[in-house]
């Protein structure tokens, strides 16, 4: 099954992981991307996660649940080189 997901460097500027009911990785990059403000939507069917990478997204803000869900299971979180306010 799919436990690394790569999706650095894409221009995207949303993320909605409702492509699959419910995703177990080990690792997601979404770096160097374009998003504004990562709702906590994004990560909703993320059930458990230990790596997030968000670096260089322009993220200005965040909401006050977005990793919430993730808690128990994330143990590295970057942030570095956003906007965040």
């Amino acid at each position: 099954s799919l436990t690394d997901l790569y999706l650095n460097n894409n221009r995207l500027k949303t993320f909605d992981s409702s492509f699959s009911k419910s995703l177990y990785l080990d690792f997601l990059t979404l770096s160097a991307n374009s998003f504004d403000i990562l709702q906590a939507k994004f990560f909703h069917n993320i059930r458990k996660i230990r790596h997030l990478e968000l670096k260089s997204i322009m993220i200005r803000s965040l909401e006050e649940d977005t990793f919430t869900h993730l808690a128990y299971s994330l143990r590295l979180l970057h942030l570095s080189d956003n906007k965040l306010e």
